[in-house]
């Protein structure tokens, strides 16, 4: 079991003068290993929104400014100030494996099968993780 790792994706914008705020809550362990660029998450909240990606509304979102909020598992550690660092946790994710390595040490050492029900944990875990990768180099 895997240490979730999601984000909200929202991108607001203003058409015919109505003020838009188009949402989207994304598995970014997903996201990673389909090795995707960011740009396809205008196309992600439109569908999820029911706006029609062949559309003038459509093309204002495209042009508009995503925002990242309310960040979980490793994905809090590239989360700053709305903006995410897409190609930062990319690289975590596939050089460390961290996702696994703290659901195992979890289960081994805790005795917990699921870290996604132990959010505080998951993140001391994480935590303690990032500091003895810091601390090493």
């Amino acid at each position: 079991m895997s240490i979730m790792n999601t984000i909200i994706v929202t991108i607001p914008f203003s058409f015919r003068g109505e003020d838009y705020t188009p949402s989207l809550k994304v598995d970014l362990n997903d996201f990673a290993k389909k090795d995707v660029d960011a740009s396809v998450l205008f196309r992600l909240v439109a569908i999820e929104n029911s706006i029609d990606t062949y559309s003038y509304q459509y093309e204002v979102l495209e042009s508009s400014h995503i925002r990242y909020s309310q960040a979980t598992g490793a994905a809090c550690q590239f989360l700053n100030n709305e903006e995410f660092d897409f190609e930062g946790f990319k690289a975590c994710i596939k050089q460390t494996g961290v996702t696994d390595i703290l659901a195992d040490i979890a289960n081994k050492t805790l005795k917990i099968s699921d870290l996604d029900k132990h959010i505080a944990i998951q993140n001391a875990l994480l935590q303690a993780f990032v500091a003895g990768q810091n601390h090493q180099q």
